[in-house]
């Protein structure tokens, strides 16, 4: 059985554990590395696969060079 992130705490729990005060966000106490992972999680909750989204139309190599050209300019 897969436990996700938390391994299967609540919100309550996650709280506890931080030892936020009542009402704090858990948004708010968390490092980059928890948020980077939270949004990870939370933009494969019934979204589109990574495999599944279309190729951009630029690479990003392409872009990389359109912007050094448009700073060389300024």
């Amino acid at each position: 059985m897969r436990k996700g992130l938390y391994n299967g705490e609540t919100a309550d729990d996650i709280a506890k554990r931080k030892k936020l005060r009542y009402r704090e966000d858990i948004l708010d106490n968390m490092g980059s590395d928890e948020l980077i992972a939270n949004l990870f999680r939370i933009s494969q909750n019934g979204g589109t696969m990574p495999e599944d989204l279309p190729t951009p139309k630029k690479s990003l190599k392409q872009l990389e060079k359109e912007n050094k050209k448009t700073l060389k300019r300024k």
